[in-house]
């Protein structure tokens, strides 16, 4: 069972660490780039203290306690910036549940979603997700 709850003080590297492994595994076409952290872990310690409310950054911790995924939220923008599990846990649900918790975050700010950065209104076919009937990308 996965539980999503908002980043705290502390979750910054282990966020890094679900990114750089996702990285290491689907971005190969960077070569050598992708096999090395792209950030260093004081950046992802600020990418917790920047998405201080009104932003979000929500992660998944899964039965033992593990960080295994996140995404951030922008709902001045009506964003969802940003999602990544780590790769050991791909294909469980754990981005469907991000993504739900997410537009959630979203819709609780007065916002839907508008864009989910970097991949426009294709978002959810782009990271593996059927969108749902009541999704903002289902049309």
């Amino acid at each position: 069972m996965v539980s999503i709850r908002r980043a705290v003080p502390g979750d910054g590297q282990k966020i890094g660490a679900v990114f750089d492994a996702a990285v290491r595994e689907a971005w190969t076409y960077l070569g050598a780039l992708a096999r090395n952290p792209m950030f260093s872990p004081e950046e992802w310690d600020n990418v917790v203290i920047e998405h201080a409310p009104p932003n979000g950054l929500l992660v998944a911790i899964d039965e033992t306690g593990n960080l295994i995924g996140f995404t951030a939220v922008h709902p001045r923008d009506g964003e969802m910036y940003l999602l990544f599990v780590h790769p050991e846990h791909a294909g469980r649900g754990v981005g469907r549940a991000l993504l739900d918790a997410g537009h959630k975050a979203l819709l609780a700010a007065g916002e839907g979603v508008q864009d989910i950065a970097g991949a426009g209104k294709d978002g959810p076919k782009l990271h593996g997700t059927t969108p749902r009937e009541d999704d903002c990308c289902a049309n």
